[in-house]
This record gives structure tokens, C-alpha cells and sequence, in this order.
């Protein structure tokens, strides 16, 4: 492999490593049902308190996929989409944006995991729905679904058990594809 080759490598490789660590804050509307990051949902969900919210997101967080379980007088819906292991909710900074001061749609902050819109009476039935954001950058702008919102509450921290999101696996495959290619030179 001559010189200009292992530049142009070089240049492929910084390229492509500056396009994936680039920060992405961006639009992005959640949807009920959303592949990538709806979590669940809590019928009726009254009274919605810190305490109450968070136990319910904690409960989503464990339960089994697909599935509907009841937690007192709630009725907790599981998506289907796997997130591995989620954080708990117990650890985490929590913050509520009420109905007469509601900004939807709005800026995540830094170390936000968790997004609940709660719909009130106007909607024909209580009901939250859960997302979770994790790994979406600091300023993203998310857009929750319009109708009957009656306030939005958001769990952010720095989680200890979510799984790496493949940037080291990553990493560690172009290391030893560089690797490789310095072996095969020598040989």
C-alpha cells in the first residue's frame, strides 16, 4: 500500500468519524407508536404527580413488551420497541411544564431520558403517553402529538445502566480494520 493510498484512508476515516460523532439537535415529532422511541402509555393516569408519574414511567421502564398491566387503578400499556435496559426513573431530575405556560414543542435539556405528554378529559379519555429520548443530543426540538395536552414532564440525569449505543463497537472494528491493513503492509 503506498503513501497516497494511506492518506486518502486517512482522510476516508476522519470523515467518517466526524459525521457520526457530529451533533444532531434537530425537529422531531413523537408519535403514539413511534418505532424508535415510544415507551408505553398509562390510562387513566389521575392524579398526575411527581410521585405517581415516575413510579409509572419506572414501572413501563420493567415491564415486558407488548404487554398491558395494571398498577393500582392504571391501566400501563409496554410498547413493543426495546430499548435493553432502560434507567430508572427514581434517580433522575424531574421537571413538569403545566398547561398555562405549555411550550410544545420544546428544546430537550442535556441528559434528558424520558418524556411523558399527558392528555386530559377534552381528548374523551386520561391518558399519558411515555417516550424515552436517550441518546437524542442537548436543543433537540421535539413536537408531541396536538389535541387535548394538559402538561409535559421530562426525567433527565446521567443513567449508569443503558447500554452503549455502538459507537465503541464501532470504534473498536475501525481500529482493527487499521490494524489490519498496517499488518498486511509489513508482511
Amino acid at each position: 500500500m503506498n503513501l497516497l493510498n494511506i492518506k486518502k484512508l486517512a482522510a476516508t476515516i476522519a470523515v467518517a468519524c466526524s459525521l457520526a460523532f457530529a451533533s444532531t439537535a434537530s425537529a422531531l415529532s413523537l408519535t403514539v407508536g413511534d418505532p424508535f422511541y415510544y415507551l408505553g402509555s398509562i390510562t387513566d393516569g389521575i392524579p398526575a404527580s411527581q410521585a405517581n408519574e415516575t413510579a409509572w414511567v419506572n414501572a413501563l421502564t420493567t415491564q415486558a413488551l407488548g404487554t398491558t398491566a395494571s398498577f393500582g387503578d392504571e391501566s400501563l400499556f409496554r410498547s413493543t420497541n426495546n430499548f435493553g435496559v432502560l434507567p430508572s426513573t427514581l434517580t433522575l431530575a424531574f421537571a413538569k411544564d403545566e398547561a398555562a405556560s405549555l411550550t410544545n414543542p420544546f428544546n430537550l435539556s442535556s441528559g434528558s431520558l424520558y418524556v411523558l405528554g399527558k392528555y386530559g378529559a377534552a381528548a374523551g379519555q386520561q391518558i399519558s403517553y411515555v417516550w424515552y429520548v436517550g441518546g437524542l443530543a442537548a436543543g433537540t426540538e421535539i413536537g408531541l402529538p396536538s389535541g387535548a395536552l394538559s402538561h409535559i414532564s421530562v426525567w433527565s440525569g446521567t443513567p449508569t445502566n443503558v447500554p452503549d449505543s455502538g459507537a465503541t463497537v464501532a470504534l473498536i472494528a475501525l481500529g482493527l480494520v487499521g490494524l489490519g491493513l498496517v499488518g498486511r503492509r509489513k508482511a
